[in-house]
């Protein structure tokens, strides 16, 4: 009798949860292991770093300056006005200030914050933003601003732009793009207010700042952190990562801090265990004196928060402790690093498993250490690259579970 009745029970608990599984999917994580309830039909929209990696971008030849007295800051390139062709969205930083900034005056800067004071009271630099026509050159290769994209809105709350991503923010089918800006790069680093692009169905793509203050931001990432279909912006600025929530139509709320986490400048979002959620890994930098930051896989358990208590961390890298950027490529990560001893010198890829989170290889090269990394045509494949064209040597591709790079 007793068995009988506990039979019933299991039976009826079994019916119950198919009954659940109508409306709710339960996932089990693969990072900590937890459970969580997500609606049947949800679809994660893609993220920026997921939205890029499907783009084989064609890389322009950039032998000309595109800005006359500004560089070339972080650039991106996607089918913007969705004509079936690629435009180059680049932001430019002024000449003025990176050899004010970069130049001879680098240790004397890091040494004195009054110098910086004194210097930022007497300029107005601002980095400006500009769309290109990757198929309408002049002689010397140099890309035409372009005809059809147009940027309205005051963007001079940005200096030094620091990374540029791009994903769907409203309910139109043409790429928006957030612009990362960390402003002035040296003693009292004042910050700077970091931009949204959003489209407007007509080539017009409005410029608004995101909420919040100045801020020293590095690095972002779009994700769907709530699971309402729409991608929400994370940030890193060295000292914590925090999240902006998107209403859907590309405006977001104020700022709310993740974790605080001293070095943690680098951040990316993608489903890295296969589940249909985005997770969130960070790095920066792993030795002092910036922080003893370890790269780490957030895990989304559906809850729409992430903590220290869902996370699994990745193996650090000996001399190359400066993480730069990360690079998903099936179930592996590919983790873009620079020297830590003398810092920025040289450069290095880690290849580290997503089935163990183990080191599966390394490659390093003395060259200068890659940015604006996206993945870049190459006849009838591709290459992970970088759009700045002094740094092409540091160019690599995934062949057959190894990691090479390829020569310029």
């Amino acid at each position: 009798m007793f068995k009988s009745i506990v039979i019933i029970l299991v039976s009826l608990a079994l019916l119950s949860s198919c009954e659940l599984n109508n409306s709710q999917k339960v996932l089990g994580i693969k990072g900590g292991g937890q459970l969580s309830q997500i609606p049947a039909d949800y679809s994660a929209p893609k993220s920026s770093l997921e939205y890029l990696n499907t783009i084989y971008a064609e890389r322009p030849i950039l032998q000309g300056n595109l800005y006359q007295n500004y560089t070339q800051g972080s650039m991106v390139i996607a089918d913007f006005n969705q004509d079936g062709t690629q435009e180059l969205f680049s932001a430019h930083d002024p000449k003025e200030y990176v050899d004010f900034t970069f130049g001879p005056n680098r240790e004397k800067l890091m040494k004195s914050p009054s110098i910086g004071k004194k210097k930022l009271k007497e300029v107005d630099w601002f980095s400006h933003f500009r769309f290109y026509d990757l198929d309408k050159v002049d002689k010397n290769q140099v890309p035409s601003v372009s005809s059809d994209l147009k940027i309205s809105g005051d963007t001079s709350g940005c200096l030094h732009t620091s990374h540029s991503i791009v994903g769907n923010l409203n309910d139109d089918n043409f790429p928006d793009i957030v612009v990362a800006c960390s402003g002035f790069d040296a003693p009292p680093f004042p910050g700077a207010f970091s931009y949204t692009l959003i489209s407007q169905d007509n080539g017009l793509y409005i410029a608004n700042i995101l909420p919040g203050i100045k801020s020293f931001s590095h690095r972002a990432a779009l994700l769907d952190m709530n699971l309402n279909g729409s991608l929400d912006l994370v940030m890193a600025d060295g000292k914590k990562l925090y999240y902006f929530l998107n209403d859907g139509s590309g405006n977001f709320s104020k700022p709310k801090t993740i974790v605080s986490k001293k070095g943690a400048y680098t951040v990316q979002a993608a489903d890295f265990n296969g589940d249909g959620l985005h997770d969130i890994i960070y790095g920066g930098h792993e030795s002092d004196p910036y922080g003893k930051t370890r790269n780490t896989i957030l895990w989304n358990d559906g809850s729409g928060k992430f903590s220290f208590s869902n996370q699994t961390k990745l193996p650090k890298m000996l001399d190359y402790g400066i993480v730069l950027d990360f690079q998903l490529h099936e179930n592996h990560l590919m983790i873009i690093r620079t020297g830590d001893d003398p810092p920025y010198k040289g450069s290095a890829i880690q290849l580290v498993s997503l089935d163990n989170f183990e080191e599966v290889s390394t490659i390093k090269k003395d060259e200068w250490h890659p940015s604006n990394m996206q993945k870049i045509r190459r006849g009838e494949t591709f290459v992970y690259g970088t759009l700045d064209p002094y740094r092409i040597g540091n160019d690599f591709s995934y062949d057959n579970g190894e990691i090479r790079y390829i020569s310029k």
